[in-house]
């Protein structure tokens, strides 16, 4: 047993789960919750948007671009929040592209527990955001 949580704590920190395994259990890291930089810091307007969902706020960012191409509408991955990624917001915005960018349950300043279920639910909950 003690080799398989190890095997799986090796593959989680590996392929970058933003989780530490331990013989109690799977634990994602706690920076999962601070959320930096923010776009502004790049300079880059933006509007929080606080996306109502059935289990508990969640917190998105709409960055606009002048004369815009489209939206791209960005699923973060389990290492980082929204505010890991503002090298991609900003390359994005540059090319003419709107960003939206949220966070799942768990993520950013959502203190829910993260769950794979909750994932695909609080992706279609975003989608529907105005």
């Amino acid at each position: 047993m003690r080799f398989a949580t190890a095997l799986f704590g090796l593959v989680c920190t590996g392929t970058g789960c933003g989780a530490f395994v331990t013989d109690t259990g799977i634990f994602p890291m706690p920076t999962i919750h601070i959320v930096y930089p923010v776009p502004l810091q790049v300079g880059l307007p933006f509007e929080t948007v606080l996306i109502d969902s059935p289990s508990g706020p969640m917190f998105a960012w709409f960055i606009p671009a002048q004369n815009a191409r489209g939206t791209v509408f960005i699923n973060h991955g389990s290492v980082f929040n929204r505010g890991g990624y503002i090298e991609h917001y900003q390359l994005l915005n540059d090319l003419g592209y709107h960003v939206f960018a949220y966070d799942y349950q768990g993520f950013g300043e959502n203190f829910n527990v993260v769950t794979i279920g909750n994932i695909l639910g609080d992706a279609n909950t975003a989608g529907q955001a105005p």
